[in-house]
């Protein structure tokens, strides 16, 4: 399975390189299309953790598909969704974790949080990883900000469904 989830990646990220770069995908450009939304962020997850170790960046992208994309159970079935089907920023839980990656900016005072707007989906992910440095910098677990969808995301997703 790990092995098909790589080479899924790599996929995604070579047939919608070629469009556009990441930093170019808006909420405007984002599809409305569940699995092509899941290869257009998965492909800003990848240009945003270039750089990060290939099993962060891996469990990061089963935590956005735990996160904001449909489970079955307590398993994740492969897509990743920053808008609803209204084309807003998703907002889960109580209304107030916002997009891809579930953030929720009033939890965190970090003077980087006002320069980044979570309900942009580039940002989004960006808030992500700065999370994520935040939490090793001050030595504990890099992905304790999604504690609670751990059961979900510490295992693979049912399937990968993405389409670029």
């Amino acid at each position: 399975m790990h092995r098909r989830h790589s080479f899924v990646l790599a996929l995604v990220a070579t047939l919608t390189a070629a469009a556009a770069s990441a930093k170019d995908i808006t909420n405007d450009e984002l599809s409305r299309n569940p699995e092509i939304q899941t290869g257009q962020i998965v492909t800003i997850i990848e240009d945003v953790f270039a750089g990060e170790p290939r099993d962060a960046i891996d469990t990061t992208i089963r935590i956005f598909m735990c996160e904001s994309g449909l489970r079955q159970g307590s398993r994740a079935i492969g897509i990743i969704r920053h808008l609803d089907a209204q084309g807003n920023p998703l907002r889960g839980g109580d209304g107030y974790d916002i997009g891809a990656a579930q953030i929720r900016k009033k939890s965190h005072s970090a003077p980087w949080t006002k320069q980044l707007n979570p309900h942009a989906v580039y940002d989004n992910v960006v808030y992500a990883l700065k999370l994520q440095h935040g939490r090793l910098a001050a030595g504990e677990g890099r992905f304790d900000d999604w504690y609670p969808s751990r059961t979900c995301w510490r295992q693979p997703p049912l399937t990968m469904v993405y389409a670029s």
